[in-house]
C-alpha cells in the first residue's frame, strides 16, 4: 500500500470518524483543511444529487441504503466534486461515507450523507480551485456553503448551479476583484438596489438630504448581514440555515438574538410597527 493511501486511511479511521460523529455536519456544508501538500474535506451531499441510491425513492437515505450503495456513492463524489490548482488533480487516498448521525446506535433516514475523503497533490499549493455539481433537487438544496483553511488563514464561498467554481488563496488583489464583481452583481439583480439607484440619479435633492438616506440604507444593510456573517463564521450551533431579516425582527431565531434598540431601529428602516412588547410597555 503506497504512503499517501495509508496515510489517509490513518487520519481517516482515527480522526475523522470522531469528529463527524460528535459534530454532525450540517446539509449544504462543506469544509476542506488545506495542510502542505495534503487536503482533508468533509462534505454534505444531498440525497437527491446522487442517482442510483434511494432504493425506495423516499429523499431519504436509511443505513441499509447507504451499505449497499456505499460504492455507488464513493464514484459519483470522487467524479463530481473536484479539488485542483494550477490544473493539476488532487490524488485521492481515502474516501468513507456515513449518515450524520451515525453516532448514535440507530441513526435515523437522512437527506444528506456526510463525505469524508483524504487526498494530496504533488507539490504544496498556492491556491486551490474546487467546483462540483453534487447539488440536490429539493428545496434549499441547489448551494454549497464551502469553508476552506490553511493554517490561520481561512474562506468561505457559496457554491450553486450558476457559480459550481471558485478559487480560494488568489491574493489580495484577485480576491478584491472577486468581491467587487460579486457586489455589481447583487445590485444588478436586485430590484430594490435598482430602484434605489434610479432614485438617486433622477431626484434633486441636497447633498444632506441623500447623506441621510445612503446612511440609512447601509446602517440597515450592515445590521441585517451582520447575523448571516456571524453564521457564516460558526463552526458550531445548531442551525442549518442563515438567519434572515424576517427571523431576526421576530425573534425566531434565538441564537441571533437582536437587542431592543437593534430591533427598533430595524423595524422602522422597513417601516413596520413597533414590536409588540414595546407597544404593551
Amino acid at each position: 500500500m503506497k504512503a499517501p493511501l495509508l496515510t489517509g486511511l490513518l487520519l481517516g479511521v482515527i480522526g475523522a470518524a470522531p469528529l463527524a460523529q460528535a459534530h454532525p455536519l450540517p446539509a449544504r456544508n462543506a469544509m476542506i483543511q488545506l495542510n502542505n501538500d495534503r487536503v482533508a474535506l468533509q462534505v454534505a451531499v444531498p440525497v437527491s444529487a446522487l442517482s442510483g441510491i434511494d432504493d425506495n425513492h423516499d429523499g431519504l437515505l436509511s443505513g441499509e441504503e447507504l451499505s449497499r450503495h456505499t460504492g455507488d456513492i464513493v464514484q459519483q463524489f470522487t467524479r463530481r466534486f473536484q479539488v485542483t490548482t494550477a490544473g493539476a488533480d488532487a490524488v485521492p487516498d481515502f474516501v468513507w461515507v456515513t449518515l450524520p448521525q451515525a453516532g448514535s446506535a440507530n441513526p435515523p433516514p437522512s437527506a444528506y450523507v456526510v463525505v469524508l475523503a483524504a487526498e494530496h497533490f504533488s507539490a504544496k499549493p498556492s491556491s486551490l480551485s474546487v467546483s462540483t455539481s453534487l447539488f440536490g433537487g429539493a428545496v434549499g438544496e441547489g448551494q454549497m456553503v464551502l469553508r476552506v483553511q490553511r493554517g490561520d488563514a481561512r474562506e468561505l464561498a457559496v457554491l450553486d448551479k450558476a457559480t459550481p467554481q471558485h478559487v480560494f488563496f488568489q491574493g489580495l488583489l484577485a480576491s478584491l476583484g472577486g468581491f467587487i464583481k460579486i457586489g455589481v452583481e447583487h445590485i444588478l439583480l436586485g430590484p430594490d438596489h435598482l430602484l434605489f439607484l434610479l432614485t438617486v440619479v433622477v431626484a434633486g435633492a441636497n447633498w444632506r438630504y441623500w447623506a441621510r438616506i445612503i446612511t440609512s440604507f447601509t446602517v440597515a444593510h450592515s445590521i441585517t448581514l451582520k447575523p448571516m456573517a456571524d453564521f457564516w463564521r460558526s463552526e458550531g450551533g445548531t442551525s442549518t440555515h442563515p438567519p434572515t431579516w424576517i427571523d431576526v425582527i421576530t425573534g425566531e431565531r434565538a441564537d441571533y438574538p437582536l437587542d431592543g434598540g437593534g430591533q427598533a431601529i430595524l423595524r422602522r428602516t422597513l417601516g413596520l410597527p413597533p414590536a409588540p412588547e414595546a407597544l404593551e410597555t
